[in-house]
């Protein structure tokens, strides 16, 4: 969430400031860009063909790719290291991001 302008942007963890002390939520629709849609910043959400095959127990994190979630932790120069949820199955995610994070150096 974007104090700024009170809009949700994607997250990308390559940028601080739209992976680090944000409030992170999944928009629960596809839409574009200033449209209206639900965001949860909480909660079970299941995407067979958006999310990368998770594995139960092991944490997702705040992509490399703006607006998506990766299962392999950011390594690069600079980038976020966020988690933001727990895999439940290899096709649902339990969206409860972690307020902390740490930039890779």
């Amino acid at each position: 969430l974007k104090a700024a302008d009170s809009k949700w942007w994607k997250t990308d963890a390559d940028a601080d400031a739209t992976a680090g002390a944000v409030r992170l939520g999944i928009c629960v629709a596809a839409v574009n860009a200033d449209t209206a849609t639900k965001i949860m910043t909480y909660g079970k959400i299941r995407a067979d063909a958006v999310f990368p095959a998770l594995t139960v127990g092991a944490p997702a994190y705040v992509s490399t790719t703006a607006g998506e979630i990766q299962t392999a932790q950011p390594s690069g120069t600079d980038d976020v290291i966020r988690i933001v949820g727990y895999g439940n199955t290899g096709d649902e995610l339990m969206f409860c991001p972690d307020n902390t994070y740490m930039t890779h150096t």
